[in-house]
C-alpha cells in the first residue's frame, strides 16, 4: 500500500510524468472493481479507491518469489493462505481536492448484517455468503476456495491458479468493503510485502519516529526509541508488529500510516526525484508487486490528491467499539450505525478539511478554509515551525505568514501557545482545537479581520530531530506580514518542511 500511495504522490508532485505510461504497463492488473457488482452500496459523489497490502508469496503476476526473496521479506515458503492485514479506504470528494484515507484494523469483525448482503465462491464453483469472520479473512478464503476449484478442473499452472484465485480473493474483499462502508468502490490497488520491502530499498530508507524502544520477536521488530529510518526487512518488521503494542491491532494502523507518510517524505525528497537510478528502483517495485484494476488512471488519481505531503489528506482509523463478544478469536467489535454514520461522515467532509467525527465536521462553525492562520515560532526547537504548519494544513485552513516571536533566545522562549484572534472566537477555537487543545485564546484588536496570529510555545509536542524552519523563512517575515502571506516562495518550501514531521508512534 506505501508503494501505491507513495508513486501516486510523487507523480501528483510533478515530477514523474513521463513515467506514467511506465507504471502503468508494467504493474499487474485486475478488473475486481468491475465483477464486484455493488450490493449494499448508497450513492455517494467523488471516487473511492480500495487500497491493500497482502502478505503473498508471489509477485503481481502471480509467479512465486525466490527462497532468497523470501527470506528477505522476513516469512517462508509455507505454502499457506494470503492474509489483506492492510486495508485503506481513500475517498476523494468530486472534483479532486482534499482526501479522507480510513484504515480498517485487520482484526475488524465483519457481521451478519454484512454477509449477508454478499456472496462469495466455493471450492465446488457455486456461490454463497460466508459467515461472519475477521475483515482480513475473506480474500485469503475465496482465494483458497477458487484454487481448490481450479485445481479440481485440471489447472495445474501455479500462475494461472495464483492469478485467478487472487482474483477471486479481490473481488470478495471488495464486496466485503462495499457492504461495510456503504461506499462504491469504484478502484483498486494491491501491494504484496516484496513491495514493501523493494520500495524501502528503493529509496534508500523510509523516515519513521518511535515513541518506545522495541523489541518483538514475533515481526522481528527491533528498533530503539525516536527518529530513525527503516529499510528493506527492517520496514517490513516495523509496518507487521502488532505484538507488544499497548494497542494490538489499533497500534499497528498508526505505524501503516506513519510509514506512509514517511515514504511520501523521503520520495519528494530532492535526492529522489533528481536520481535516475532511485526512479528506475521505484518503478521496478511497482512492477514486481503492484496490482492496479483496469479503469485506474495512476496520473489522474496523482493529479486528484497534488500536494498530499501538504496536508492535503486527512487519515483516520474506522471506529471499534472494543473486543468482539460473539467470537473467542482476537477481533474488534464494530457498531453498524456508527461505522455507517462514519463513512456518511467521510463523504460529507472530504472537501472541507474537516475529520470525522469532529465537532468541525458535523457543526463547522466557520469554514476552515476560511480563516487564515499566520504563525510565529517562540521556541528556538527544530522542526517546530513545520510542525504547527501540518497542523494548519491538516485542519482545512489557510497558512498565512510565518516568522518567529520577537526576542525568541534561549531561556525566553514563548511557554504557552497563544490563539490570536480579533472577534471571531469560533473561528480560534477551531485552530486551537487543531493544536490539540492546547495554549489559551487571547482577543487582540490588532489581529486582522479573518485570520488567527498563533505564537507558538514549547507546549506544542515536536518529535526530536525535525529540521528547523525559522532560519529558512526568516527573510520573508522580514519583508512583512503581507509579503511573506503572499510569497509562493515563501509558502512552497513549508509544505516540504511539513512532510517531515512524521509522527511518533507507538
Amino acid at each position: 500500500m506505501a508503494v501505491t500511495l507513495s508513486v501516486v504522490v510523487l507523480l501528483g508532485a510533478g515530477v514523474a510524468y513521463a513515467f506514467t505510461d511506465v507504471l502503468q504497463s508494467v504493474s499487474g492488473t485486475s478488473n475486481a472493481t468491475g465483477n464486484a457488482g455493488d450490493a449494499g452500496v448508497n450513492s455517494a459523489e467523488g471516487l473511492t479507491f480500495l487500497l491493500v497490502g497482502s502478505d503473498a508469496r508471489t509477485d503481481a503476476d502471480g509467479n512465486p518469489l525466490s527462497a532468497d526473496e523470501l527470506d528477505q521479506v522476513g516469512t517462508e515458503d509455507d505454502g499457506g493462505g494470503i492474509n489483506t492485514d492492510t486495508i485503506m479506504l481513500v475517498h476523494v470528494p468530486q472534483g479532486g481536492g482534499r482526501a479522507t484515507a480510513v484504515s480498517i484494523p485487520r482484526d475488524t469483525w465483519i457481521g451478519p448484517r454484512v454477509t449477508n448482503q454478499i456472496v462469495g465462491p466455493y471450492a465446488n464453483g457455486s456461490q454463497g455468503p460466508y459467515q461472519p469472520n475477521k475483515v482480513n479473512s475473506y480474500y485469503a478464503t475465496a482465494k483458497a476456495y477458487t484454487a481448490e476449484h481450479l485445481v479440481s478442473q485440471g489447472v495445474s499452472d501455479r500462475a494461472q491458479i495464483e492469478r485467478e484465485s487472487n482474483e477471486a480473493g479481490r473481488t470478495m474483499l471488495i464486496r466485503v468493503m462495499q457492504a461495510f462502508s456503504g461506499l462504491k468502490i469504484d478502484h483498486y490497488a494491491e501491494v504484496n510485502l516484496l513491495g514493501f520491502y523493494l520500495l524501502s530499498n528503493a529509496i534508500g530508507g523510509v523516515p519513521v519516529c518511535l515513541n518506545e524502544a522495541v523489541n518483538d520477536p514475533w515481526s522481528g521488530a527491533n528498533f530503539p526509541a525516536g527518529q530513525q529510518e527503516v529499510q528493506g526487512t527492517a520496514a517490513l518488521a516495523f509496518v507487521r508488529q502488532r505484538h507488544g503494542l499497548p494497542a494490538g491491532d489499533l497500534d499497528r494502523v498508526k505505524r501503516q500510516q506513519a510509514f506512509l507518510r514517511g515514504a511520501a517524505d523521503k520520495i519528494l525528497s530532492v535526492g529522489t526525484l533528481t536520481n535516475p537510478t532511485k526512479l528506475s528502483d521505484l518503478i521496478g517495485a511497482v512492477d514486481r508487486s503492484v496490482v492496479f484494476d483496469q479503469g485506474f488512471d495512476v496520473l489522474t488519481f496523482a493529479e486528484q490528491i497534488t500536494n498530499l505531503s501538504s496536508g492535503n489528506i486527512n487519515f483516520e482509523t474506522v471506529p471499534t467499539t472494543g473486543p468482539e463478544s460473539s467470537t473467542d478469536k482476537d477481533a474488534l467489535a464494530t457498531d453498524p450505525a456508527q461505522v455507517r454514520a462514519f463513512f456518511d461522515a467521510v463523504v460529507g467532509a472530504t472537501g472541507s478539511g474537516d475529520a470525522p467525527g469532529s465537532s468541525a465536521s458535523s457543526d463547522p462553525a466557520v469554514t476552515p478554509s476560511s480563516v487564515t492562520v499566520d504563525l510565529k515560532d517562540g521556541t528556538i526547537a527544530d522542526g517546530v515551525t513545520a510542525q504547527a504548519s501540518e497542523l494548519v494544513n491538516d485542519g482545512g485552513f489557510t497558512l498565512g505568514s510565518l516568522g518567529v516571536v520577537a526576542g525568541t533566545k534561549k531561556g525566553n522562549e514563548q511557554q504557552t501557545t497563544e490563539f490570536h484572534y480579533a472577534g471571531d472566537e469560533a473561528a480560534a477555537q477551531q485552530v486551537q482545537s487543531a493544536f490539540g487543545g492546547i495554549g489559551k485564546l487571547v482577543n487582540d484588536s490588532s489581529v486582522k479581520s479573518g485570520h488567527v496570529l498563533v505564537l507558538v510555545g514549547t507546549d506544542l509536542p515536536v518529535p526530536s530531530g525535525l529540521r528547523g524552519a525559522g532560519a529558512a523563512f526568516a527573510p520573508a517575515s522580514a519583508a512583512g506580514p503581507a509579503a511573506a502571506a503572499g510569497s509562493a516562495a515563501a509558502i512552497a518550501p513549508v509544505a516540504l518542511l511539513a512532510a517531515s514531521s512524521v509522527p511518533c508512534v507507538n
